[in-house]
């Protein structure tokens, strides 16, 4: 099958910073809604001006018996990570050049945000009601209340109704008028404390890297954090009384760097399901893969540590290529993407009986490297659905290799102009095909590809230029 690039409008209009900016955008899944034959998708986006800012648009899809067509992403939100507020800001620039990253659920109703080494998340008003109900069905919270779906949705609606504009922004609110509904996942707030790594004084760049899954067994969320120094640190949500969330830490410090040793820079990824990890350290040349030890109840103090090592693999030039400086995960960690100077490879967990944790990272086809003038920059980041896209979707079937995709970054292709290159796996040449011709800037210095993400699907990919500029495409058959 052939496939093309469709450009999905945002509106309004992401303007670029006449600025250098840190930005970075996510994608969801397509999810069904209230109206029948209707999806929706959500994308974040966000920057390192104005203190911070994260913006969500949401796009509806409607199914034809033999297309989809496609809405444009309208802004529904604005979040101002300086004080947490929720509001319009303006969009003038103001770029520190600080690392600014977001990593969205599957859903696409809640992310986390890292900037200025803080780490924030944040949910729409349905996530929080659609837990809250996961909770009282799986853990008895809140025994002899009720939950009704309705009522929160419509509480959700009434709140965003007092003061549309400050919770939808203007686009959002007229869009909405023209359907006399209100769409309730405008309203977004912080879940938990805002996460700070100054338990270590020697800690820096903390949030550099950071991974969340807000889907974890129990229903738990758990986010993993990387450093510029080396530390890696792991949190997992708690509930006191049933009411009040809190992070509670899991790590118990057994990925700190010794005292004596310089590993630097920590990079982190996390499965889409919240049941594995991964962490780099790019200097070294070396990829490590865990998984969490399944307890309900954490024992803070015990000196059972909270994470289990599945295996590793080593770049055989050491920290030379700097091997590991991206990495993506699938939904269960099935699928590793590693990003190196100039080439990336992909990583398979297979079953061996020589590994005490019963599997093995295998390589999955040949290297992917750039061209010449791609520049050691290519690979500086990777991006893998979190969903597969095989076995019509199946999550619990056997992991095969066959169609799953990759996209990689080159931010310096053609000087500076920037591009993003989407490949997919074709099992009967063993080999990594490209999918669609190359996402590229139409200038010179651009800067795209400065963030890349593939939906967990698998069937959309969104990324920002060093300017702040966000785009989206949709990835459809050729007609």
């Amino acid at each position: 099958t052939s496939y093309r690039l469709v450009e999905m409008e945002i509106s309004p209009q992401i303007e670029s910073s006449v600025e250098h900016v840190s930005s970075s955008s996510s994608l969801g899944l397509l999810l069904p809604t209230d109206v029948p034959e209707t999806l929706s998708r959500n994308l974040i986006a966000g920057w390192d001006r104005n203190g911070g800012i994260v913006k969500v648009y949401r796009s509806q899809m409607k199914k034809g018996n033999e297309s989809v067509s496609f809405g444009p992403f309208i802004e529904s939100a604005t979040i101002s990570l300086s004080d947490g507020s929720e509001g319009n800001v303006s969009d003038s620039s103001g770029g520190t050049g600080s690392a600014f990253t977001v990593d969205i659920g599957a859903d696409g109703e809640v992310f986390a945000v890292s900037y200025r080494s803080r780490i924030k998340i944040y949910a729409s008003y349905l996530h929080q009601a659609k837990d809250k109900q996961l909770r009282i069905e799986e853990e008895g919270f809140a025994a002899g209340s009720s939950f009704d779906p309705a009522a929160e949705a419509d509480a959700a609606k009434t709140l965003v109704a007092s003061d549309p504009e400050s919770f939808l922004g203007s686009a959002a609110v007229a869009a909405a008028n023209s359907s006399d509904a209100l769409p309730a996942s405008g309203l977004w707030n912080q879940r938990g404390p805002t996460l700070v790594g100054d338990d270590d004084p020697a800690i820096r760049g903390f949030g550099s890297s950071i991974g969340y899954s807000p889907s974890g067994p129990h229903f738990l969320s758990r986010i993993v954090v990387g450093s510029d120094s080396g530390h890696v640190r792991i949190y997992r949500s708690k509930w006191l009384n049933g009411t009040i969330l809190e992070w509670q830490r899991l790590d118990g410090g057994l990925l700190d760097p010794d005292p004596d040793s310089n590993p630097g820079k920590a990079v982190v990824a996390m499965a889409g399901s919240g049941v594995r990890f991964a962490v780099s350290y790019p200097s070294l040349g070396k990829v490590s893969l865990y998984r969490f030890i399944d307890e309900e109840n954490i024992d803070e103090t015990s000196s059972r540590p909270n994470i289990e090592f599945i295996d590793e693999i080593y770049s055989k030039n050491g920290g030379d290529d700097m091997f590991g400086q991206s990495l993506s995960l699938d939904i269960f960690a099935n699928f590793l993407v590693v990003g190196a100077k100039g080439y990336v490879r992909a990583y398979w967990l297979q079953a061996s009986s020589s590994s005490l944790a019963g599997f093995e990272l295998a390589p999955a086809g040949d290297k992917i490297f750039g061209e010449e003038s791609d520049g050691e920059e290519f690979g500086s980041i990777v991006a893998s659905g979190r969903v597969p896209l095989h076995n019509s979707g199946c999550v619990t079937c056997p992991f095969i290799l066959d169609k799953q995709r990759i996209a990689i970054s080159s931010p310096a292709y053609d000087n500076g102009r920037g591009r993003v290159l989407l490949y997919q796996y074709n099992e009967d040449e063993k080999s990594w095909r490209p999918l669609v011709s190359p996402i590229e800037s139409e200038a010179a210095g651009e800067g795209m590809a400065h963030a890349v993400r593939i939906s967990p699907g698998m069937g959309s990919v969104a990324t920002s230029s060093s300017f702040g500029e966000v785009r989206a495409f949709e990835i459809l058959p050729l007609m």
